[in-house]
């Protein structure tokens, strides 16, 4: 557990420090922080997934110009095919976040330290959204 813990500190220190230096990317840093994310999804180990799924959120905040359909495409693989629920649930959240609202809609800053809250909230917001749209 400790070792998923590192890992997932670790990949998320990767992507603040890639999105701090945004004054200094060229063009090509939004492709490049998209295909990490993508790849990483795939990864054998699931802090590295679980990191992913968190950072892919964050995407289109930092990054609008990235290729978002091919994150996509990756989380709906996990909800598919992995065998971890947990990782399986927060993908879809994730899907379901990305496709459905923008990143300006919370205030993603609040989230950074905090992937648990993130995932909270996003769940409470989804299910607001259903519950009001089901009563109509």
């Amino acid at each position: 557990m400790k070792m998923i813990k590192l890992y997932i500190v670790l990949f998320a220190m990767m992507v603040m420090t890639a999105s701090n230096s945004m004054a200094q990317r060229n063009e090509n840093f939004s492709e490049l922080v998209t295909r990490n994310i993508v790849e990483s999804l795939k990864h054998d180990i699931e802090g590295v997934v679980e990191a992913s799924i968190y950072n892919s959120i964050f995407l289109t905040k930092y990054y609008p110009e990235a290729k978002i359909d091919r994150v996509l495409n990756e989380l709906n693989n996990v909800v598919v095919n992995s065998s971890n629920p947990v990782l399986r649930y927060k993908a879809q959240l994730a899907v379901l976040f990305i496709s459905n609202y923008s990143s300006d809609e919370l205030n993603m800053d609040n989230f950074k330290d905090d992937q648990t809250e993130l995932f909270r909230v996003i769940s409470e917001k989804l299910q607001d959204t259903f519950l009001v749209s089901s009563n109509k």
